[in-house]
Parts: C-alpha cells; sequence; structure tokens
C-alpha cells in the first residue's frame, strides 16, 4: 500500500510566500519580489562574506576583479536568467502558495527581511574594514 507523500515546508518556504504576496499586492514592478528575497540573502550569506576572506588572502587587484566578475554573474543569474525557478519550480511555488493561504501577511515584514539582510552586509563590510586595518 502506498503512502502518500507529504510535502515539507521550511522557513524560506515561508519567506517566499511573503514576497510573492508583497509582489502580487503591488501588482509587480517596484516593489520586494522572490527574486530580490533570493539575492539579498545569497548577498549576505555567500558573496560579502567570501569576498572578506579573499581580502585577507589575495592583493586587491585580484578581489576587485573576482567580485566584479562573481557579482555580474550571480546577478545576471538571479534576475536575467530567472534562476528562481530552478530554485523553486512552479508546482512548488503552487504548493508553497496553497500551504500558507489565510495565514497573516504583512508587506512591512518584507522590507523588514530586506532591511535586514541589506543591513548585516553593511555590517560584514565595516567588520572587514575594522579587521583589516
Amino acid at each position: 500500500m502506498k503512502q502518500k507523500k507529504t510535502n515539507r515546508y521550511y522557513w524560506f518556504d515561508y519567506l517566499f510566500w511573503i514576497f510573492k504576496k508583497t509582489e502580487v499586492f503591488y501588482g509587480g514592478g517596484r516593489c520586494p519580489d522572490p527574486d530580490l528575497l533570493f539575492f539579498s540573502f545569497f548577498l549576505a550569506f555567500v558573496y560579502v562574506p567570501l569576498m572578506i576572506v579573499l581580502s585577507f588572502l589575495l592583493p586587491w587587484h585580484v578581489v576587485g576583479i573576482i567580485m566584479l566578475l562573481f557579482g555580474g554573474v550571480a546577478s545576471i543569474g538571479v534576475f536575467g536568467l530567472g534562476f528562481l525557478n530552478l530554485i523553486y519550480p512552479p508546482s512548488r511555488q503552487k504548493l508553497v502558495m496553497k500551504h500558507y493561504e489565510g495565514r497573516f501577511f504583512s508587506r512591512y515584514i518584507a522590507y523588514l527581511i530586506l532591511f535586514f539582510m541589506y543591513g548585516l552586509c553593511i555590517g560584514e563590510v565595516f567588520l572587514c574594514a575594522y579587521l583589516f586595518w
């Protein structure tokens, strides 16, 4: 007898739902959307820490070239090529949206998360500057 496959929902699914609802609330355009969520997490937890570590190991001009290349490829991948559909295929997006349907939603939570992520990036850069000099 086959058991029905149960889906697991994670904290990142909830964040995706918040940003998708915010995008729907504003009707697209210049508002926080799930692509911006993924990019802010990428910046805060991958890009900036990697550049901080590399800045201690390599000369500044090499780190600058790596920053330009790696940042450019990442931003083109997230915003230009629709990297979101690789992580969250449309079937998963529908499941997440259906699961969180009817829950409390505030678009200000999306802004709070974004400000926290970019504040974390700025704090990481200041920490690097403090440690380096």
